[in-house]
């Protein structure tokens, strides 16, 4: 029974919504389980445990009723939604606003919005003039603006989606001023734009370049503010004001740390190459890699030298880096249908100079390979990924997103059920000396068309 005045309040779908959810009650046989509840609470009713119990047991009946909701109808998500806030707002005592009951749908299609619509939204608007905002500083506490994510405010202002800029490599005089590698016009990074974090330490306490050669950012006294990659730093404050911040803006004391007795690999800081890499360290080639770097050799791992399943420069001659796609939580892409639908298959990301030379296009299939493992999946060939320089070398990247696996909505629809998908098969085991941070970010590999 549901009373009369709730469903007076609800449409059609709404309706559709909450008996769906009631039925799953029904169709979950809930009722019997509570009887057993009844005959428990009855029995052992003055044991804590029991009344801790029966009410987890019927939060987590709720939860699969909604679940269920959710998974039969897919497409009325936010109707459900509306629903049971409906539904909450008529059962409170109090009357109280439900905050979610005050949200704005204001898509083209309020059940489906564009990923366009979504991300002005996430960029944040002043809530008076309908405007999207340029700066995450000027977000409010006071109801005036709104924005899904700080740190994307500012990605897409009133000017248009700064995402969608492609000036990169093309013309590296006009498009990458610093010679830095910023490539400020090519899409956009969080936040503000900013390419280097704390780029404030790379000037001294007067503001100039530690390196003048390679300027990151530097105070510019004829225009009174600070020039180069976005500062992080307050954009117009002196260095040579007595009351302006040290250099080091997340330190206390506002200086760098060059001591520290707390690191294996201490106390005084040192640029270490990673275990495989297709160059020595050019500081001190005899000694590359970090000697006392954690190895994950079974069972609690332990520090040591380099162990025989990494690779060398000749064998595998390029630089893979691995990164995720449509969302942040790594593997539920593979899981989730409507985020396997944006990336339905596995690819691997290939500069296109380097399948040029290779005979490999956007589509072909291609092996990737590292003294551990390999992947076989498709190519796509992108402008994105240049060459790097290093040591007086040319080296070259290859892009591996990380979703993909041997199991999932992918692989449960593919003949090989995955195999030879998994990212995770190339990288090495090692962590760092002290935080134990992998190094799946950069480790080489082999490149050949299937």
């Amino acid at each position: 029974l549901l009373p009369a005045d709730l469903l007076e309040r609800l449409d059609g779908d709404q309706r559709d919504t909450l008996l769906a959810h009631e039925l799953a009650h029904w169709y979950r046989r809930d009722h019997w389980v509570r009887a057993l509840e009844i005959v428990a609470t009855s029995l052992y009713w003055w044991h804590p445990v029991v009344w801790w119990a029966r009410r987890e047991l019927r939060e987590a009946e709720e939860q699969c009723c909604d679940a269920w909701v959710i998974s039969t109808l897919p497409y009325s998500t936010h109707t459900y939604a509306t629903t049971l806030m409906e539904a909450i707002d008529f059962v409170s005592t109090t009357r109280q606003a439900v905050p979610i009951l005050a949200l704005t749908m204001n898509y083209q299609n309020p059940k489906q919005p564009t990923l366009d619509e979504i991300a002005q939204e996430i960029n944040g608007a002043d809530l008076k003039t309908r405007t999207r905002l340029a700066s995450f500083a000027l977000l409010k506490d006071d109801g005036s603006t709104s924005a899904g994510d700080w740190i994307y405010t500012g990605h897409y202002p009133a000017s248009g989606n700064l995402t969608r800029r492609t000036q990169g490599v093309q013309d590296l005089t006009a498009n990458d001023p610093t010679g830095m590698g910023y490539f400020p016009g090519w899409a956009w990074s969080w936040p503000l734009n900013r390419r280097v974090m704390y780029n404030r330490a790379s000037a001294d306490v007067n503001g100039q370049p530690w390196d003048k050669t390679r300027p990151g950012i530097k105070w510019d006294a004829a225009q009174k503010k600070w020039v180069g990659d976005v500062p992080d730093y307050p954009a117009t404050m002196d260095p040579h004001d007595p009351t302006s911040w040290l250099p080091f803006i997340m330190n206390g004391e506002g200086v760098g740390r060059l001591f520290s007795n707390g690191a294996n690999d201490g106390p005084f800081p040192e640029h270490y190459e990673p275990m495989e890499s297709p160059v020595k360290n050019p500081l001190h080639p005899g000694q590359s890699e970090d000697p006392v770097a954690f190895l994950y050799t079974g069972g609690s791992g332990s520090h040591g030298a380099v162990k025989p399943t990494f690779g060398t420069p000749d064998q595998f001659p390029y630089v893979a880096t691995t990164y995720r796609l449509t969302e942040h939580e790594h593997y539920v892409t593979q899981h989730v249908p409507l985020l396997a639908g944006l990336q339905p298959k596995p690819f691997v990301e290939i500069p296109e100079e380097l399948a040029l030379n290779k005979g490999i296009r956007s589509g072909d299939r291609v092996r990737v390979r590292s003294n551990r493992g390999k992947v076989e999946v498709l190519a796509l060939v992108t402008k994105r990924l240049a060459a790097s320089t290093i040591d007086g070398k040319k080296v070259f990247t290859i892009g591996i997103p990380i979703h993909w696996g041997f199991v999932g909505v992918s692989a449960e629809s593919d003949p090989s059920k995955g195999a030879n998908w998994i990212a995770n098969a190339l990288t090495p085991f090692v962590g760092d000396a002290n935080a134990f941070t992998p190094e799946f970010k950069a480790f080489p590999v082999n490149l050949e068309k299937m």
